[in-house]
């Protein structure tokens, strides 16, 4: 029978949500503020009050590697922040078996004057290691971060690659029976996340625990035995590593027939001359969302001129549910709209040779400058999704995984002449 290393029974979290009448900047302010917090739960009221998390329940064995994954939001760092003790559940028991380690952040605790050298025996000590284990793990800890060259640089000058390096060197040669990890593994480049990997697995190979978040499916294919998926703060699911990924996948977006792009948020962290607006996507020739391996998405997409602009192209970008691109594809033949009309054009893109799974798709217009580089006019990041299924009757196909979808660079889109609706 399985050793049980941890107990999570009824575990909640919850945060007051403080309107802007109820933000003070005075001490006194802050104090008078708690207390009409402490009496509105005196009295059981729950207004602005968020749960983070609430009703979670599992157990963990020794030796299980658990991958947490969830959409943004979905309460993962806030269970792992729980669990390290960094904050307090607001109902509900933990029973741990053993001594708790947590890598949330990689590098927290360096000081940049300091050497390389200077800095393991400081972020060791941080991070709950004795001096006589961080000296008999020194060595060690050097070769496995790459850098022994400039051991003795102030870290200041280190490149963020040399950084991160070190920093999870020295994370990675804790003894922990239980060891938390948020993250940390998406840095660093491909050769340095895989000696990561077989670390980790190293790790839970000596019998010890680990707890996984990540974005990163193939990651989390690769390390754990077991998947929680989380969901507004519930577990949605607990089991088998690609069940786990499937739901996660088809659960994090709503796939719908129309939608409209107007209310859907613009990236914040790109410019656009919004010349050319998107308005509205709509599925053709279909009465779902779901494709075989024989049917081409077409789709009609409302465009709203704001001045008359030639020359614009579409650009769609094919996503997996988790945001890492699939593949992409554009339009040979530009758009060209009058000012204040709006206009509907039906686009089609061969989707054939995507493997079975959940899909998001996302619109860019853009116009080729005369410097040759790509002024983009509207962006919209998740316009529509679509699932693809196996063609009726095949029995090669492979069989849903994320691990097997690879890159691909779709045929250019054909468009049809458009329609000018005003």
């Amino acid at each position: 029978m399985s050793e049980v290393v941890m107990k999570v029974s009824d575990i909640g979290k919850k945060y007051d949500i403080i309107s802007s009448e109820e933000k003070h900047d005075t001490f006194i302010s802050v104090l008078f503020n708690s207390f009409k917090l402490r009496k509105k739960k005196g009295n059981n009221i729950d207004a602005n009050g968020f749960w983070a998390l609430n009703d979670i329940n599992f157990t963990v064995n020794k030796g299980d590697r658990i991958g947490i994954i969830g959409h943004n939001g979905a309460g993962k760092s806030t269970l792992l922040k729980v669990f390290s003790r960094i904050t307090t559940p607001t109902k509900g028991t933990i029973e741990v078996n053993g001594r708790i380690s947590s890598l949330l952040e990689v590098g927290t605790g360096f000081h940049p004057e300091l050497t390389g050298r200077e800095n393991i025996y400081l972020n060791g000590s941080i991070l709950g290691m004795t001096r006589d284990e961080i000296e008999n793990k020194f060595n060690d800890i050097v070769d496995f971060s790459e850098i022994s060259g400039f051991l003795d640089t102030p870290v200041k000058r280190y490149s963020s690659g040399m950084y991160v390096k070190l920093a999870f060197a020295v994370a990675a040669h804790l003894d922990p029976d239980i060891l938390i990890v948020d993250e940390v593994l998406a840095v660093g480049d491909m050769k340095f996340q895989q000696k990561c990997l077989g670390r980790m697995e190293d790790i839970s190979g000596e019998g010890r625990t680990v707890l996984y978040v990540s974005h990163n499916m193939n990651t989390v294919q690769q390390l754990c035995n077991r998947v929680i998926v989380l969901d507004h703060g519930k577990v949605i699911f607990d089991g088998n590593v690609d069940d786990g990924i499937k739901v996660y996948m088809d659960n994090n977006k709503k796939m719908e027939m129309f939608n409209n792009l107007k209310n859907i948020e613009r990236p914040k962290d790109i410019n656009l001359n919004r010349r050319i607006v998107m308005d509205s996507v709509e599925l053709v020739n279909k009465v779902n969302c779901t494709y075989n391996s024989e049917e081409k998405v077409f789709f009609e997409l409302s465009y709203s001129a704001i001045e008359e602009i030639s020359d614009v192209y579409l650009r769609i970008v094919v996503l997996y549910s988790d945001d890492t691109p699939a593949g992409m594809g554009t339009t040979r033949i530009p758009i060209s709209v009058k000012k204040g009309t709006t206009s509907k054009s039906i686009f089609e893109f061969d989707n054939t040779n995507l493997a079975p799974g959940t899909y998001l798709v996302k619109l860019v217009l853009y116009k080729v400058n005369e410097f040759g580089t790509d002024e983009l006019l509207d962006v919209v990041p998740s316009a529509f999704g679509f699932e693809m299924n196996s063609k009726s009757g095949d029995t090669n196909n492979l069989e849903w995984t994320h691990r097997y979808w690879g890159h691909i660079k779709f045929n250019n889109l054909t468009i049809q002449e458009p329609k000018v609706l005003i």
